[in-house]
C-alpha cells in the first residue's frame, strides 16, 4: 500500500515540523498507552512469578507480543535503514518536469511495519523561501529494498538545496512512531525560462506610441498580417520624439540632431541618436530591490527572463551586452559569438540564483554607479516598479552627466494602461526616460507548480 501528498509552503523552520505545520498527519508514539502496557507487562509478570496460573500467562504472551510488534520491531528496522537519493537532472529549465527517486534499504526483510518518507527541497532564490515536497507512506511486505519516485513539476527558477530526508517508522497499531534523519547532500539549479518572441498584443498600447518586439531597435514591432502597417507607425512615432533613439535636447547639441519633427508637433526639443551610438553598447540592469515587485516572485522572475532575451537581441544586433546586478556584471561580446553561447549559459546559472531581497536605494541597482558602462550606452532596467517616478528621475539625471540613456522594461498584468501609468510614463518620457510596458499572463500563483502524482491523503495519520 502506497499514499503520498505534497506541498508548497513558506520554509523557514526545520524539515522535521513542516508537515506537522501544514495540518497533516502527526505521527507521534503514544506515551500514555506505553506507560499502560509497561504497568500491564509488569503486573503480569509479578503475577506469574507468585501464582503461575494460566491467566496471569496468557496477560504476559498477550501484552509481551505488542510490546514486540509494537515496539522492538519497528526500533530495530528504524536502525537498519539506509536512503539513498537520485535526481534524473541536476540542471533543468523553469517550466519544465524532473524526476528524484529515494531508495530506502533494509539490512533484513521489513516485516509488519510502514515508513512515511517526507522529502523537502526549498527554493533559496526565492523571494518568500517557498518549499515544496513529497510525503508518502509505505508498507514493505517483507522487502529489503523499495523505491520511491515523484515528480516535480512547473519548478520555478532557482536554486533549489534538498533538506535532509526524514523516515518514520511505526506500527500497525498506531502506539509507535520512530523518526531517523538522514542528511543527504542534495541541489538542483532551475535556469530562467527563455521568453518567446513578443507578439504585438503583449505589449501594452500607452496611448502614444508602441514598443516593437526589440525595444532598442528601430526596425522592430514586425509582425504577421497587419504587423507591418504597425511597424510603419511605430518608427514614424520614433521619429517624432518618443522612444529609446531619441532624448530630449541639451546644450551643445549638433543642430543637425535635431528632431524637428517633434518639434512641430509641440513636444518640445528632442535629439535624434546615431545609429552608430544605439548599436554600440547596451547596459542591461535587472532591479533587485524587494520593493519593487510587491513581494511577487513570478514578476521578478519575468524580469530576469526577460532581461536575458534583452541581452541575446543585442548579440544578435551586433551589439555588445553589458548584464549588471547589484554584486556583479557579465560583458558579452557579439565579436566572439561562438564563445558567447557558453557566455550565456554561465550567466543563466547566474540568473538562477540572483534573488531580490536588496533594501538599498535606487542607486545600487548595479556595482559602483555603473562602472564599466561606456558613456552615452543605452541602459536598459528590468523593473517592476514603475511608481517611483522621481526616484528614477533623479537615476536618469546623475547617469546623464555621461550621455547615458536610461529605458525601463515594466511588466504588468494588465493589457491596458491605467490613468496612473499613462501619468508616470509622461513624466518619465519628459526626464529623457523610456518605457516599455509588457501584458504578463503568468503572475503569482500561476506559476506554482508543485510534485505531480495523486492527490490529499492523511493515510495513518
Amino acid at each position: 500500500m502506497r499514499e503520498q501528498d505534497e506541498w508548497d509552503v513558506d520554509y523557514r523552520k526545520d524539515a522535521e515540523s513542516v508537515w506537522e505545520r501544514e495540518g497533516g498527519p502527526s505521527y507521534r508514539t503514544r506515551k500514555l498507552a506505553w506507560s499502560v502496557i509497561a504497568a500491564g507487562l509488569l503486573g503480569s509478570c509479578t503475577a506469574v512469578l507468585l501464582r503461575g496460573g494460566a491467566v496471569e500467562w496468557f496477560m504476559l504472551v498477550v501484552l509481551g507480543s505488542i510490546a514486540a510488534l509494537s515496539g522492538v520491531i519497528p526500533l530495530a528496522v528504524a536502525r537498519s535503514l539506509t536512503v539513498e537519493r537520485s535526481l534524473r537532472r541536476s540542471e533543468m529549465t523553469a517550466g519544465e518536469s524532473n524526476v528524484s527517486t529515494l531508495t530506502v534499504r533494509s539490512n533484513w526483510p521489513v516485516p509488519v511495519v510502514w515508513l512515511a518518507m517526507q522529502d523537502v527541497y526549498v527554493n533559496g532564490s526565492d523571494i518568500g523561501y517557498k518549499s515544496r515536497g513529497h510525503r508518502a507512506v509505505e508498507t514493505p511486505a517483507f522487502r529489503k529494498q523499495w523505491m520511491e519516485s515523484y515528480e516535480m513539476t512547473a519548478l520555478r527558477r532557482g536554486e533549489y538545496a534538498f533538506q535532509p530526508i526524514t523516515v518514520t517508522v511505526g506500527d500497525w497499531l498506531g502506539l509507535t512512531a520512530i523518526r531517523r534523519t538522514f542528511r543527504l547532500e542534495g541541489q538542483l539549479t532551475v535556469l530562467p525560462a527563455e521568453l518567446p518572441h513578443s507578439r504585438m498584443e503583449d505589449l501594452v498600447e500607452s496611448g502614444e506610441w508602441k514598443y516593437g518586439e526589440d525595444a532598442s531597435s528601430p526596425a522592430s514591432g514586425r509582425d504577421g498580417g497587419g504587423g507591418s502597417e504597425r511597424s510603419d507607425k511605430l518608427i514614424a512615432r520614433r521619429e517624432a520624439g518618443y522612444g529609446p533613439d531619441t532624448r530630449p535636447y541639451r546644450v551643445g547639441d549638433s543642430l543637425r540632431s535635431i528632431d524637428y519633427r517633434a518639434a512641430a508637433r509641440g513636444r518640445g526639443l528632442y535629439t535624434k541618436l546615431r545609429a552608430e551610438t544605439v548599436g554600440g553598447t547596451v547596459a542591461i540592469v535587472i532591479d533587485q530591490r524587494r520593493i519593487a515587485y510587491g513581494n511577487d516572485a513570478a514578476l521578478f522572475d519575468v524580469c530576469i527572463s526577460w532581461a536575458i532575451k534583452g541581452a541575446g537581441d543585442a548579440l544578435r544586433r551586433g551589439s555588445h551586452a553589458i548584464v549588471a546586478t547589484a554584486e556583479w556584471s557579465c560583458r558579452l561580446s557579439a565579436d566572439s559569438a561562438s564563445g558567447e553561447n557558453g557566455r550565456m549559459i554561465e550567466l543563466c546559472r547566474k540568473l538562477a540564483k540572483l534573488r531580490a531581497d536588496r533594501e538599498s536605494a535606487m542607486r545600487g541597482l548595479w556595482p559602483e554607479e555603473g562602472s564599466g558602462f561606456p558613456a552615452g550606452c543605452l541602459i536598459q532596467v528590468y523593473t517592476g516598479d514603475w511608481q517611483a517616478v522621481g526616484e528614477w528621475r533623479e537615476l536618469a539625471r546623475a547617469y546623464g552627466e555621461q550621455e547615458g540613456r536610461l529605458l525601463l522594461h515594466v511588466p504588468i498584468g494588465e493589457r491596458k494602461l491605467t490613468g496612473a501609468m499613462r501619468e508616470a510614463e509622461h513624466s518619465l518620457r519628459d526626464a529623457g526616460i523610456g518605457v516599455v510596458w509588457q501584458a504578463v499572463h503568468h503572475t503569482g500563483e500561476d506559476f506554482a507548480g508543485g510534485t505531480k502524482e495523486g492527490g490529499k491523503a492523511h493515510a495513518l495519520g
